[in-house]
């Protein structure tokens, strides 16, 4: 957590418009070719999708069914390009939930999916809102891991969040990565994608990388440095421009840029493992397309453990929850 001594960062206050309530799509009780899928409880949503479990009764599993948000005009197309991504990521060995089906249901196009645990977000609520320094490490190195994963496979997850970070059924097994839908490949036909400037910003404002707002095109490098502000939320408990608001999404997308860009990362990584510093720094010092050492990435975190006597195969926090 941020000590006295912390230098604090203008922010913007600005009363906030209370959320729109969003309105859950109706659903037949069953769907799929043979009506072998069911509906069962609401799960999630997002700004472009909804999830419910559900049931796969031919092959005795439970489920979980992606439904896009019609009211967004965009949705239909992310859910299919998630699907195929999935596909890829999945045969390509990543950490993702196992693809099941795709297909229409009622009105729309709904995906099907392995069903999973709870997201990184409710499972630190369970753990009094906050996690050991043991797990964060551990987590670090597990989602490089991951994020190298997804880049194998051409891919580029661009939607680092807590909640887009699941558990394996019942809360236990290896970390999944999940939704898709704002991904793209870094590379076609055998070549790094061009540098390409003008974009207009999308993802999570807390986490986004540098380039998002400056309007650049992403880099496998950007995956991870979305992964770093998360690990040092975590560990700190608060990023310095979570308090900035604007009614003008463009002027707050602009200001929490200005100050990702102007943070020094000593400032930023104040009394946190040297890791933390040393990550984001290796990082900022990368060109666009450059590959980045994983492996050296993630022996940064194990280092630390080792330095603490942290055993890197102790349980997860979660797991010790009774």
């Amino acid at each position: 957590m941020d000590s006295p001594n912390t230098p604090k960062m203008k922010a913007v206050h600005v009363r906030r418009k209370p959320r729109k309530v969003k309105t859950w799509p109706k659903v037949p009780r069953t769907f799929g070719d043979r009506n072998q899928f069911e509906f069962r409880e609401k799960i999630a949503s997002g700004g472009y999708a909804f999830v419910y479990s559900g049931y796969d009764t031919e092959n005795n599993r439970d489920i979980a069914v992606k439904v896009p948000n019609t009211e967004r005009v965009k949705a239909i197309d992310a859910l299919k390009k998630e699907r195929k991504f999935l596909e890829v990521l999945y045969e390509g060995g990543a950490p993702v939930p196992q693809p099941i089906w795709f297909g229409p249901c009622g009105d729309r196009p709904v995906l099907v999916m392995e069903l999973l645990g709870d997201c990184l977000g409710e499972v630190r609520k369970l753990c009094g809102r906050s996690f050991s320094l043991g797990t964060i490490l551990r987590l670090a190195v597990e989602l490089i891991e991951a994020s190298e994963k997804a880049h194998n496979c051409g891919i580029l997850h661009r939607d680092c969040k807590l909640k887009n970070i699941l558990l394996g059924a019942g809360n236990r097994g290896r970390i999944r990565l999940v939704d898709f839908g704002l991904s793209d490949r870094w590379e076609r036909n055998g070549h790094h994608v061009p540098f390409v400037q003008k974009l207009p910003p999308f993802g999570t404002m807390r986490y986004a990388p540098l380039a998002v707002h400056l309007g650049h095109e992403q880099g496998r490098k950007d995956d991870l440095e979305a992964l770093g502000y998360m690990l040092i939320y975590l560990a700190r408990g608060k990023l310095p421009w979570q308090s900035l608001w604007h009614e003008d999404k463009k002027v707050i997308w602009r200001d929490v840029g200005r100050m990702k860009e102007e943070v020094k990362l000593d400032e930023l990584c104040q009394d946190l493992c040297p890791c933390f510093e040393a990550f984001m720094a290796r990082l900022r010092n990368m060109e666009f397309d450059e590959k980045p050492k994983y492996d050296e990435l993630k022996q940064m975190f194990l280092d630390t453990m080792k330095e603490l006597k942290i055993d890197p195969k102790a349980p997860f926090d979660w797991e010790l929850l009774t």
